[in-house]
């Protein structure tokens, strides 16, 4: 039987005291067994790309990289935002985050950004989504909680968690920013920057290698893990004037993307038969 396997990341090898030595040693097994059993490989990045060959050199010929094509899903219903604004108590301008409360997503350090952004300019939000839970890092989401408690007291930070995905989508689209302050992605800037594309909105992206893949015209990148950077792209971003919206270029842009990936996801499936 001919099959196609999927290699996400090498965190474990960039990132490897975020790991148990267990940990390491089964996703080494894991990766060269999906590497020998499977006739291809595909990956979301150049960067994990390169890397197989780094670690694996023999299955080269082996690896295809998924274009980075983002699309409007079409089966998510449009929501009210003034009834979600009630929903999850959002009175002001807000930025956004759309990720799981992993330590290598850095929340930390937008939230230390935000925090001295809100010296100048007070009647800001900074809206939360996604889950609690860090299996590596258990008590990481409690020690953020702890540093930052007075101003998600004050809600200025609103910390969602995992909410309905069309909730997530009008809170996104009506974001002044989203927010990706990740240190580690296996794909261009994750899902996150992914929706943000899709729906023209401002990006603010960390420089790390795999997010210099990410294509489009309203990313603005900031140094990895420099609250400084991160702070002056806020201020700046919130200080430009935002240009009219062209909706119909938009939806055409992303109906040409989903037909591009449906035609490459059709060309890798046929290699198989």
């Amino acid at each position: 039987l001919k099959s196609i396997g999927y290699i996400y990341d090498f965190q474990h090898k960039d990132l490897p005291g975020m790991f148990s030595k267990y940990e390491i040693n089964l996703r080494n097994d894991l990766f060269l067994k999906i590497l020998k059993t499977n006739n291809y490989i595909f990956v979301n990045s150049n960067y994990v790309k390169i890397k197989i060959k780094k670690y694996f050199n023999s299955f080269g010929n082996k690896i295809i990289k998924i274009p980075f094509l983002p699309y409007i899903e079409k089966n998510t219903k449009k929501k009210n935002f003034n009834e979600l604004k009630k929903k999850y108590g959002i009175k002001k301008n807000f930025f956004i985050i759309c990720n799981n409360f992993w330590k290598h997503k850095n929340h930390n350090l937008a939230f230390k950004a935000f925090d001295q952004f809100l010296k100048n300019y007070p009647n800001y939000q900074l809206v939360c989504t996604g889950g609690f839970t860090d299996s590596r890092h258990p008590k990481y989401f409690k020690t953020l909680n702890k540093r930052y408690h007075k101003i998600i007291r004050e809600k200025k930070i609103l910390i969602l968690g995992i909410i309905p995905k069309d909730d997530q989508i009008c809170l996104l689209k009506n974001s002044k920013v989203v927010i990706q302050p990740t240190s580690y992605e296996g794909g261009p800037g994750g899902f996150s920057a992914y929706e943000a594309i899709s729906n023209n909105k401002n990006l603010l992206l960390s420089d790390i290698h795999v997010n210099k893949e990410v294509k489009g015209k309203k990313i603005f990148f900031f140094k990895n893990n420099s609250s400084n950077q991160l702070l002056k792209k806020l201020i700046f971003i919130n200080n430009k004037k935002e240009k009219k919206i062209d909706n119909k270029n938009i939806h055409n842009n992303s109906k040409t993307n989903k037909t591009k990936l449906g035609n490459f996801l059709y060309n890798l499936i046929k290699k198989t038969i």
